[in-house]
């Protein structure tokens, strides 16, 4: 899924109307509230406070001549592409389409998987720092006590944490927003899986200018699916057997050992970092590698991690498209007949969109970028004829001067 999205709005597109109280309260904002002081920005606006939308806004960047703003979407894995796509347009007047994106978590969720196993068993390619497992305070990990560790630096790194114990310490604030007449929501009613499960999310985040070319602006996002966030992964199976000293020898078997101790205890990629102090990592580490192929299995592969990341991110971006598809959009009311990869036509046929003897046929992505286009250029039409139509009734209401007498 795309669990996190930070858009970037040119300096000079304007605000809507509903945002422009907000922004002339900046110069007298301070470090709490719906407006706040910004260190990189002349300020920031909490939507969620303000607007009751699922945002923040950074305004006006202070260290370059664009003064470019950012907004940062929340809760961005429960959200569909076009609920992103109208959260954007609602705070600018601006084509969300064509903004440039400036950061993208791509995560994937491994039910079953104890994150003491993905540790021991994780190797990411071409990152030398990395965090140990273990319990993080509130500065470290921005306020979540979490089983938690990291292959490389932000904002470009891999991280690996128990989701489950991450959402322990969100849903005192779900309670808390409850209404105190209703019956309080459930865990499994706040974050769609059951209390004390075993879930594991691996996420990569990207961002820092170090974007794929394939991910540049918002609309590129509705292919995000084809995009292979995890292909620096690399899964070694760590389930271990004692080497049988008559096959191995005895310093072979020695070695081995030594070198699981070491991944048991650190994590597999601090080990191989340890082993490669003067470059010999790859052949120190060979037999140990040879050795788990050969006898020991896997609880996952990248594979799987995959596959997970793909299925969560199609829902988010199909829903988009059967959102393009129902609304005032004449290019997709034109098509009847739309192309649609099977995965897609599977997954609306689960949902109830499209019957089971419909025929469909293949869609490529420039029909589903036109498509979603079309659809969020429909709704910026409906948008400004409201708001025309709201002035003109304003011009023609009577205005009363003086007093009557």
């Amino acid at each position: 899924m795309l669990d996190k999205v930070e858009i970037r709005v040119k300096g000079y597109v304007p605000f809507q109307p509903e945002l422009n109280h907000w922004i002339r309260q900046i110069p007298y904002a301070g470090f709490e509230g719906a407006v706040r002081r910004s260190r990189h920005y002349s300020g920031t606006i909490d939507a969620r406070q303000s607007l009751e939308i699922d945002a923040i806004v950074h305004v006006h960047f202070r260290w370059n001549q664009e003064s470019d703003h950012k907004v940062e979407i929340l809760e961005s894995g429960r959200k569909t592409i076009s609920e992103i796509r109208e959260i954007v347009s609602t705070l600018f007047e601006v084509d969300p389409d064509e903004c440039g994106l400036m950061r993208i978590d791509f995560a994937a969720d491994m039910p079953g998987l104890p994150i003491h196993h993905a540790q021991s068993s994780l190797r990411v390619k071409f990152k030398r720092s990395s965090d140990e497992r273990g319990e993080r305070d509130y500065e470290e990990v921005g306020g979540k006590l979490l089983e938690y560790f990291r292959y490389g630096k932000s904002p470009n790194c891999i991280r690996v944490y128990d989701k489950e114990r991450e959402c322990q310490t969100r849903y005192p604030e779900f309670l808390k927003r409850a209404s105190r007449d209703a019956e309080p929501p459930t865990f499994e009613d706040c974050f769609g899986f059951k209390e004390h499960a075993i879930l594991t999310r691996i996420e990569r985040q990207v961002g820092g200018g170090r974007l794929p070319k394939e991910l540049r602006i918002f609309a590129d996002l509705q292919n995000a699916a084809e995009f292979d966030p995890f292909a620096s992964i690399e899964v070694v199976p760590n389930v271990f057997p004692i080497p049988d000293v008559k096959t191995y020898g005895e310093s072979e078997m020695v070695k081995i050992i030594g070198i699981h101790s070491l991944v048991d205890r650190f994590g597999l990629q601090n080990a191989r970092g340890m082993l490669n102090l003067n470059g010999n990592a790859a052949r120190l580490m060979e037999p140990y590698f040879e050795f788990t192929r050969d006898v020991s299995g896997s609880k996952f592969t990248r594979d799987d991690i995959v596959r997970a990341y793909r299925e969560s991110t199609l829902r988010q971006t199909t829903s988009s498209l059967i959102l393009s598809l129902t609304d005032a959009n004449p290019l997709a009311q034109s098509r009847t007949m739309i192309d649609m990869p099977d995965e897609l036509r599977e997954y609306f046929r689960q949902q109830g969109k499209i019957g089971a003897k419909k025929r469909t046929k293949m869609l490529t992505a420039e029909q589903r970028k036109e498509i979603a286009r079309n659809a969020a250029n429909a709704r910026w039409a409906s948008r400004n004829r409201k708001r025309e139509n709201a002035k003109a009734s304003l011009k023609k209401s009577p205005k009363k001067s003086g007093r009557e007498v």
